[in-house]
């Protein structure tokens, strides 16, 4: 990461002459690109803990995704005309569809 800063930075190399003035800027811009580098450190730290609570985290998405897919599923179903919205086949239908989807709501866990 480093590298890539100088290099993106245009400060890869040193001038092979030059005064007081170039060094220095020159160890301006590494002390920047260090200072970036330490930021963009904590920030991955930051960004990639793990949650406090990661497994009510996992069940709650795996068990959402589980409602919605068979919501879709039933509504698929009462678009193409297999259920009628006016009895309760839907809900038998969800009722059927629901324990089903539980694979797919382990496997999104």
């Amino acid at each position: 990461i480093k590298m890539v800063a100088r290099v993106l930075l245009g400060r890869l190399s040193r001038p092979a002459e030059g005064g007081g003035e170039e060094l220095a800027a020159d160890d301006e811009a590494e002390a920047d690109v260090d200072e970036y580098v330490a930021s963009l450190e904590r920030l991955r730290l930051d960004a990639l803990r793990p949650p406090p609570h990661a497994w009510q985290l996992c069940a709650l998405l795996g068990t959402g995704y589980q409602l919605y897919v068979t919501y879709c599923y039933v509504l698929i179903l009462i678009i193409l005309g297999a259920l009628s919205p006016r009895t309760a086949s839907a809900v038998v239908a969800a009722l059927y569809l629901f324990p089903t989807f539980g694979s797919v709501a382990g496997f999104v866990s």
